[in-house]
């Protein structure tokens, strides 16, 4: 079985605790990393061999909208799927984000069953059945 690298970019500790508790229940070889801060964010992906990547949008230094902006627009990182996983519902958000190259918009669960939920699909999908690049 192959491992599974997400990449979580985001600020709040307790959101990444509860995904983490959430992967750990799966039965999936699964390696959750954490950059909780932008600034060496692109630097970050590049060495880190990920499957995916779940971008908050809400963060102090540089909101989620201009680290998306750098990721599909880097040559390197652009092909990697990025999951926008944030507590905002605003429909202008999530238009924005698309138009800017996320693969797709999730709002953060707000229970530990909706985490277990959100864990379990992604590992679904893209996890097992997505088609990633090398």
């Amino acid at each position: 079985m192959e491992q599974n690298n997400f990449v979580v970019i985001d600020d709040d500790v307790t959101d990444v605790m509860f995904l983490r508790r959430a992967f750990s229940r799966l039965e999936a070889d699964v390696k959750l990393l954490h950059i909780p801060d932008t600034d060496q964010v692109v630097s970050q992906l590049k060495e880190t061999g990920m499957s995916c990547v779940l971008l908050d949008l809400k963060m102090p230094k540089e909101d989620g909208v201009e680290v998306l902006k750098r990721i599909k627009t880097n040559p390197i990182l652009k092909k990697y799927p990025v999951i926008i996983f944030s507590s905002s519902q605003d429909p202008l958000e999530v238009e924005r984000c698309y138009e800017l190259g996320a693969n797709a918009y999730s709002v953060k669960p707000s229970t530990i069953d909706g985490n277990r939920d959100f864990a379990e699909s992604l590992m679904s999908f893209w996890g097992k059945q997505a088609v990633l690049p090398s």
